[in-house]
Parts: structure tokens; C-alpha cells; sequence
């Protein structure tokens, strides 16, 4: 009698670029569910991506997760289910889309396309159609772009805003396009349907800041990091609540909106691509988009002081700063330096040479500790390696030894002991933990080999060889090498003389041993484990284990 066959496992993948697109989730849902009965299909496993653009795959984490599966021989479906070429994806690359679904054909698992007109199935006609739809998914992407952004320079013309966040000091208010005004929109919310929005003056409080900052720097001739620490200090908020940062106190008195001019296009990342400048003559400045907080004077006037200061300190003004650190603390140090200075660490190297000798030009007081350091002599290069050699020789001996105490090694065992280093020091000194394990002659053999070619360039069985012949050398001739059952035969013969006999329980409770699963799986079964110790059960043991083995 014939088995009744069912129906084939299928995954689907869905992809959604917009909440307010046509080709919504329950849309590709119901097609794929439609397609799957008809070819006799269930649908198992469900991977989306919503809300992220078909052009790459770094944000796709939906579409990365289904080819880690089958990339990785641990998918549990034969089909995955696309509703058409562009939810795959809007590649500009048609050879990376194939790529992606080449993978999947190789790992048995096939791609087929729910609203397509063709059918996936390899052949001339298929293939021709399939490069034809990634060329024009391609396309729509392209002349989408050119349409948004020249809609976007339109719109910007007409005074509107049509960036991302308003920034300090300034807030995003909604248009009709009656001209009807809609109310504020708070950080991260979205603008009306069909609405514009334009830039308005913020709090009183904050438009108060943003003059103060200019008046800081331009007439106190603070440093941005003192700007920002003053801020700080006063308990004074910036953007969204976050403390004030050199970057952020940078990016106001650089802003030419604060003076009512909005300057856009200095930059194009079309299509996902890294942004790029742009030239200057293909900027879009408007007059009048944002509210004037700060006359267009005062903000050249900071330009041009801005360009003065970038010239690098002398060493006079180095010291002069060292000397006004030195005035307000007791002694000095290279945190304090750092974070109260007005000038980069890396200049006093530059120019001192160090920065202990820069504060000691300077006539300031210096860490009686650091003064030590300082004068610590330098142990010479060769003695430093031999050192560094000695550590790898500790290292390697603490590892072999808990080889011989446990019979094998493993990431999770190195982790957990006490009297052995983390391992990531063993990757630091030896590359990886994997040369280590060769290094003191552990091979590692079926799954755990496995996963370690998977995570990391294991060697060669030639190179393993080579490694293994260092460690006999290195132990001297009291190094055996060794596979990991014959160390767990030794073991269980110990355990046996100990204990008198063997069971489950038994090795389970050895601190020493694997579980009894684990050398199950490795030798076969309990019994062949029995025999390669030379154990004899006794008469009841040994019917329960016949009785198992039928």
C-alpha cells in the first residue's frame, strides 16, 4: 500500500517599504495563502520586513534571517513563497538578487514568485522574464528617486521645511495646503497626509540659548567644549533632553537657518549610497524659510573666528592652558587635561613630546604617582618578548592540563574554569582558541569541528599536523597525542576500578567525564561503552540493556 504523501513545507517572505503602500502585508499574506493551496503547499514559517526599502539587505533583517536558515542546512521547508520579483528585492544590481536566490537553489530550497506571470521553474522563457521584472524593479526605484527629490526642491522653494528634525531652538509646525495652520509636531511625529510643514520659533528659553552660545564664543572666546560644559553645569537641556556635547554646540553656530536662510543639497545619497558632497552650485538656498534668530552678520562674524582658531596652537598657548588648569586644580592629570582642556591630548605629544613633559614646562604640579611612571625605566625589546613568550608557555601548559584532567576542551569549559585565562586571550595570543586547542594537541573532532570551521579559519589537516608535532616538542616526551576517546576510555576504567561497576548514573555524577548522553552519542551505545572499558554487567544490568536494545 502506497504512503499518502503531504502536503510540501513552505516559507514566505514578505516586504513592505511604507506603511501607506499598496502591496500591504495582508495583501501578500492572502496571495501566497491562495498560491500555496493550489499548488498544495503549507506555509510554516513566515519571515517580514516592514517599513524597509527593497534596495539592500543591511536593514533586512527578515530577509537575512531566512538565508542564514538555508544557507545553514536548518530550514524545515523545500519552497520559499515571494509575492512578486520586487518584494525579493529593488536591487541596483541585477546580479545581486540573483545571487541571493542562487543561494537557495543550491541549499534544495527553491524560490517561487505568488502574483508573477511565469513560472520559476528554470527555464529560457523564465529566466528571460525573471532579469526583465529585476530591471524594471531596478528602474521604478531610480526615476522614484528623481521624482522625490525634485518634488522636495518644489516644495522647499515655496519656503516649506522638508528635512528631518527642526533642531534647537527652532519647531516643525503643519500647513494645509490651504495655508491653514495645523499645530506643532513634537520630535519623531509624522506630518498631516497631504499637509506641509514649515519652521517656527521654539521656547523663549531655548532661542535665549542659542544667542548666549553665540555670544559665548564670539565675545567670551570659550572653546565649544567649555560652551557645552557651561551649558552642562547649569543644568540646561539641548535637543531632546540629551547633555550638551561639543558636536551639537558646533552644529548651532554652523547652522546658517538660525539666520533665516535654509541651505539644501549640499549632499546627495541616492538610492542607499553613501553621501557625497555635491557642488556648490547645485545647492538650493532659500531666503526666508526659518524664523531669524541671529542677524546674518554676527553669524560670518563666527565663521570667520571659527576658521582663525582651527590653526594649530603654539606652544605657548599649550602652556598658557596647562597653567589656567593648573591654577583651578591641585595637580593635573591626563583626565583632567582631556576633559577640561581646550586642546586635543594629542598636541602635547606633538609638540612636548609627552604630556608629563608638558605640564612640567608649564611649571605645574604633577600626580606624585604619574611622576614615577614617568621615570620608570623601559625594559628593553628583547626582554619584553621573552616575557611575552614566557605568558604563551604558562598559558599553553594551563590548557593542556585541563586536556588531560577533563579528556576534551571546549569554549563553554575554558570559560567556566577558574584556574584557566578567558578565551579571548587565548584568540588574542594564539589567533583563535582552535590553534590553542592544537597547540597543546587537542584535536577537535565531528560537531564541535564543525562549528569551529563555521566561526573561525580552523587549520588545514596538514597545518594541524604541523601544530600538534609543536606541542609533542614542546611537552617534551612525556606528550602523548591522543584522540579524545581513548583519554575517556582511561577515565572510565579509573571510574570503574573506583566504583566497582558502571551505570548511567554513575558517569553522570563523575565531575570528571561528559554525560552519559554525550559518549553515547559519540561510541555508539551504553553497552559499547561497556565493552571498550572491558566491563561486564552483571545479570539484571545487563537484561535491561537487552531488553533496551530490542
Amino acid at each position: 500500500m502506497l504512503a499518502v504523501q503531504g502536503p510540501i513545507r513552505a516559507a514566505q517572505y514578505i516586504r513592505m517599504s511604507t506603511e501607506r503602500q499598496d502591496l500591504s502585508v495582508e495583501m501578500q499574506r492572502s496571495a501566497n495563502a491562495a498560491f500555496a493551496v493550489l499548488r498544495g503547499y503549507e506555509v510554516v514559517r513566515t519571515y517580514t520586513d516592514e517599513g524597509i526599502s527593497g534596495l539592500g539587505i543591511d536593514k533586512r533583517s527578515g530577509l537575512k534571517a531566512l538565508l542564514a536558515q538555508v544557507v545553514a542546512g536548518l530550514a524545515d521547508f523545500s519552497v520559499i513563497l515571494v509575492y512578486d520579483v520586487s518584494r525579493w528585492g529593488r536591487f541596483q544590481n541585477n546580479d545581486e538578487a540573483a545571487h541571493y536566490e542562487f543561494l537557495c537553489t543550491e541549499a534544495g530550497v527553491r524560490v517561487e514568485y505568488s502574483a508573477e506571470s511565469f513560472s520559476n521553474d528554470g527555464s529560457v522563457a523564465a529566466t528571460l522574464l525573471k532579469a526583465l521584472k529585476r530591471a524594471m524593479a531596478a528602474e521604478y526605484s531610480r526615476e522614484l528617486s528623481v521624482k522625490i527629490s525634485q518634488s522636495h526642491r518644489a516644495v522647499a522653494g515655496r519656503g516649506f521645511w522638508c528635512g528631518g528634525a527642526s533642531g534647537y531652538g527652532l519647531r516643525r509646525e503643519g500647513v494645509s495646503k490651504s495655508g491653514r495652520t495645523l499645530g506643532r509636531h513634537g520630535y519623531g511625529d509624522p506630518k498631516e497626509q497631504g499637509a506641509h510643514t514649515r519652521l517656527v520659533e521654539g521656547p523663549a528659553e531655548e532661542l535665549a540659548t542659542v544667542r548666549r552660545i553665540y555670544r559665548m564664543y564670539l565675545r567670551d572666546g570659550l572653546s565649544l567644549n567649555e560652551i557645552a560644559r557651561l551649558l552642562n553645569a547649569e543644568g540646561i537641556a539641548s535637543e531632546r533632553g540629551r547633555p550638551w556635547t561639543a558636536p551639537i554646540v558646533k552644529t548651532i553656530l554652523t547652522s546658517e537657518k538660525y539666520t533665516g536662510r535654509v541651505v539644501r543639497c549640499r549632499t546627495r545619497s541616492a538610492l542607499g549610497a553613501a553621501a557625497r558632497p555635491t557642488d556648490e552650485k547645485d545647492w538650493q538656498i532659500v531666503d526666508g524659510a526659518a524664523p531669524k534668530l541671529i542677524s546674518r552678520r554676527l553669524w560670518q562674524a563666527v565663521q570667520i573666528e571659527m576658521q582663525s582658531r582651527r590653526r594649530p596652537p603654539s606652544r605657548q598657548e599649550l602652556m598658557e592652558d596647562l597653567r589656567r588648569l593648573g591654577r583651578e586644580h591641585e595637580y593635573l592629570t591626563v583626565e583632567l587635561v582631556g576633559r577640561f582642556g581646550r586642546y586635543r591630548i594629542a598636541r602635547f605629544y606633538e609638540e612636548f613630546g609627552s604630556l608629563h613633559e608638558a605640564i612640567r614646562s608649564a611649571g605645574c604640579s604633577v600626580n606624585a604617582r604619574q611622576v614615577a611612571a614617568h621615570k620608570r625605566p623601559r625594559r628593553p625589546k628583547s626582554e619584553r618578548r621573552r616575557a611575552s613568550l614566557a605568558r604563551d608557555e604558562i598559558m599553553l601548559r594551563q590548557l593542556r592540563n585541563a586536556f588531560i584532567r577533563h579528556g576534551y576542551l571546549s569554549h563553554k569549559l575554558v570559560k567556566q574554569s577558574a584556574d584557566l585565562p578567558d578565551p579571548a586571550s587565548y584568540a588574542y595570543r594564539f589567533g583563535s582558541l582552535a590553534r590553542a586547542y592544537a597547540l597543546v594537541g587537542y584535536v577537535p573532532e565531528g560537531r564541535q569541528a564543525t562549528m569551529i570551521r563555521r566561526k573561525t579559519r580552523w587549520a588545514t589537516p596538514g597545518e594541524s599536523d604541523v601544530l600538534v608535532a609543536q606541542a609533542s616538542s614542546r611537552f617534551g616526551d612525556g606528550f602523548v597525542s591522543r584522540s579524545r576517546e581513548e583519554i575517556i576510555i582511561d577515565k572510565l576504567k579509573a571510574l570503574l576500578e573506583e566504583k566497582g561497576k558502571l551505570t548511567r548514573d554513575i558517569i553522570d555524577a563523575a565531575p570528571n567525564l561528559p554525560c552519559a548522553v554525550t559518549l553515547i552519542s559519540r561510541m555508539g551505545s551504553i553497552g559499547q561503552i561497556y565493552s571498550a572499558v572491558g566491563y561486564v554487567p552483571g545479570k539484571q544490568q545487563a537484561g535491561a540493556l537487552t531488553r533496551k536494545k530490542r
